[in-house]
């Protein structure tokens, strides 16, 4: 079950999923000039890496390597909504070490995405008391984690979750991260 009312923990940074580009007058912000535009390059070269491809299930593994590329993660998956059931489930499965065992997602950090339809990235989940329920993330040592929501073309409809996880190291992922994982994710949609 997804319970949206427990409250997420060591929240490092939020992003939201709808990307907006002022016009070039209106930015005063070298560093939002910069954002926006690793933002359009990366949804550039995705573009071009994966128009061609019709099969869902090569395109969901494309998506991940892409991340993988760009991002210091150990796992990586993708959920996609169940037109029956409702639920979110696994689609497609990436670990940069196979054999690593199971990848277990939170579900307070799902329920966060779906509810928010925003990013969002959490730092050192093992040390937050919040999550002592969360065995999943317990278990598996999880240092930094981020997720962020796959979004129907209306934008209104979380139609998905994307989630990655880094093991070895505390903090392991930057505000930078989460948007670059937003900027795949907005193209992924």
């Amino acid at each position: 079950t997804m319970d949206g009312s427990k409250e997420l923990g060591g929240i490092v940074a939020r992003t939201s999923a709808k990307a907006i580009f002022a016009p070039v007058d209106q930015i005063h912000d070298v560093q939002q000039l910069r954002r926006d535009y690793e933002r359009l390059r990366i949804g550039h070269d995705f573009s071009r890496y994966v128009r061609l491809e019709r099969d869902l299930n090569e395109l969901l593994s494309r998506i991940l390597e892409i991340a993988f590329d760009l991002i210091p993660c150990d796992n990586g998956v993708i959920l996609l909504r169940d037109a029956h059931s409702g639920e979110l489930v696994i689609q497609a499965m990436r670990q940069r070490k196979p054999g690593q065992g199971k990848v277990l997602v939170s579900d307070t950090l799902l329920s966060q995405v779906q509810a928010t339809k925003e990013g969002v990235l959490t730092s050192d989940a093992i040390a937050d008391e919040r999550f002592q329920a969360s065995h999943s993330i317990i278990a598996l040592g999880v240092r930094s984690a981020m997720a962020v929501p796959l979004l129907a073309s209306s934008g209104e409809e979380v139609k998905g979750v994307m989630f990655l996880d880094s093991r070895e190291r505390i903090a392991a992922f930057t505000t930078k991260d989460l948007e670059v994982l937003t900027a795949i994710a907005a193209q992924a949609s």
